[in-house]
């Protein structure tokens, strides 16, 4: 009999909000912001954005807890929440995000504004991904979520992601001539 351990889970929803609106927010943040690097090779990210100054923004962020309450309660975490910070990531041809964590949250995410065709999946790697490349490589029939080292999940327009804080992701080059928006954050 199998039975599952050390279980991880990520919370994955499709929302319906106006992109177009929040398009229009994103626009006036980085007119003001000159950006930063951070896990970025490439592209585009901002600083931390005032949220209370973008009206769509300001509904996302509710949006935004609303569904990490919901997440964290299916995960027995307790299940105040408020979020820490908020930014913009804008993936040009070719940029994409190396391996990273974002310590000191509890939760983090991504909404996905702009998805073009071949935009660079979002990648988790498991913690014991080292261990599974050396023992299984040539051992596994089927990768699923007990045999993969790495689990892709490919964006789409409007969708929600939410996961572990620690939890090791990056996310692949854009392979799309047109730019790859997103917006990323970490809850406590």
């Amino acid at each position: 009999m199998l039975q599952t351990i050390f279980e991880l889970n990520i919370w994955n929803i499709n929302l319906s909000l106006d992109l177009d609106q929040i398009k229009k927010d994103i626009s006036n943040i980085i007119k003001l912001d000159k950006g930063r690097i951070v896990s970025n090779e490439g592209g585009y990210q901002t600083n931390d954005v005032e949220i209370e100054k973008f009206t769509h923004l300001k509904f996302l962020k509710e949006i935004i807890l609303n569904n990490t309450i919901n997440y964290k309660q299916s995960l027995g975490l307790k299940t105040e929440s408020n979020l820490l910070n908020l930014w913009i990531n804008i993936n040009n041809f070719k940029d994409f995000n190396i391996p990273h964590t974002h310590p000191g949250s509890i939760v983090s995410g991504v909404f996905y504004v702009s998805c073009p065709n071949k935009c660079g999946n979002i990648v988790f790697e498991n913690s014991a991904k080292d261990m599974i490349e050396s023992a299984w490589s040539s051992k596994v029939n089927i990768y699923n979520q007990s045999t993969s080292p790495k689990w892709r999940i490919k964006p789409s327009n409007n969708k929600l992601l939410l996961f572990p804080s620690f939890l090791s992701h990056y996310v692949e080059p854009n392979l799309s001539k047109d730019k790859r928006i997103s917006i990323s954050f970490n809850t406590i």
